[in-house]
């Protein structure tokens, strides 16, 4: 069932006669490049707002322990490393990070006083999993003030764990009590 007659370059709906003449739907003409330049103007403004509008670019990272103390040989203590992103979201980077430990700076040696941290005592994987495997206090006891008979309370002087990702670095501390004699709290 035809629905229009064809008269030239105009289409001739059934029913109608001219002058009621309706202009051909697909022309060429100005109507497509308007339609065109309209979805152009639109897949433009898409890229350019994907690409500089503040995207989702990492600011920081964030470091967090389980615990501040690691206590006996074999404890552990647990990282989590967050980065935070420019649009306000944030993601578990645990593990895709990269870390390393020092020691802390003190008295070389674990002989005299309770303070005892040697550089291999504790470890880190790439899970960030912190353990100590051998003996070790980053403790110290706080001074007698008087009129107080007892010591105060206790000092730290913790291992330093460094962690990189996406060109970021934060610093994370970890104390060790797994000694006998160690004032840990």
């Amino acid at each position: 069932m035809r629905l229009h007659h064809k008269l030239g370059n105009y289409i001739l709906p059934i029913g109608l006669s001219p002058p009621c003449r309706v202009k051909r739907a697909f022309s060429g003409g100005t109507n497509l490049n308007i339609k065109s330049s309209i979805t152009l103007l639109f897949c433009l403004a898409l890229i350019v707002c994907s690409a500089g509008c503040g995207g989702n670019e990492l600011q920081s990272i964030t470091v967090t322990s389980d615990v501040v103390s690691i206590n006996g040989i074999g404890g552990f203590a647990h990282l989590t490393v967050m980065a935070n992103y420019s649009n306000t979201s944030k993601v578990d980077v645990t593990t895709h990070a990269t870390y390393s430990i020092a020691p802390p700076t003190g008295p070389a040696g674990c002989g005299g006083g309770s303070f005892c941290a040697p550089p291999a005592a504790v470890t880190i994987n790439a899970s960030g999993i912190i353990q100590a495997v051998q003996g070790a206090c980053t403790w110290t006891v706080g001074p007698i003030i008087p009129p107080a008979t007892t010591p105060g309370p206790s000092a730290t002087n913790p291992y330093i764990v460094t962690v990189s990702f996406g060109g970021m670095t934060s610093t994370q501390f970890i104390s060790v009590g797994n000694i006998a004699g160690c004032p840990h709290p």
